[in-house]
């Protein structure tokens, strides 16, 4: 028992140091920018299919998809931020398949940016 309270600290203190020493790296390594609106630098953006079912609801409006995107211009990470509940699957699948220009005179870095899609309403819902 006594051994385990004499080598306990060193090895909390060893433990801290290879997190913390971890964190570090990933920060230098991963440089992420924020950019704002990215649907003017994309390449491809596909349009989300409408689903029936808020077609039906008569649902409509702006999805803003937060996306995460690589060093090679595709999207790794996509999550729906505001908009309609039942059209925010639709958009992040679309989002998810995006392509986007990487800037030519700049390091290739991960880009976190918002991608917008509009759901107009259908005919039948038009006031």
């Amino acid at each position: 028992m006594k051994l385990l309270h004499q080598f306990l600290p060193i090895f909390v203190v060893f433990c801290f140091l290879s997190v913390a020493s971890g964190q570090e790296v990933d920060s230098v390594d991963k440089p992420i920018t924020k950019i704002g609106v990215v649907n003017g630098m994309a390449s491809y953006l596909p349009k989300p299919v409408y689903p029936k079912l808020p077609i039906d609801m008569c649902a409509s409006g702006q999805v803003r998809i937060r996306v995460l995107i690589g060093k090679n211009g595709r999207v790794k990470e996509a999550e729906a931020i505001s908009g309609n509940r039942f059209l925010r699957n639709s958009a992040v699948k679309a989002a998810r398949r995006a392509r986007f220009n990487r800037t030519v005179d700049a390091p290739p870095i991960e880009h976190l940016g918002i991608v917008i899609y509009n759901f107009p309403p259908s005919k039948g819902c038009l006031k």
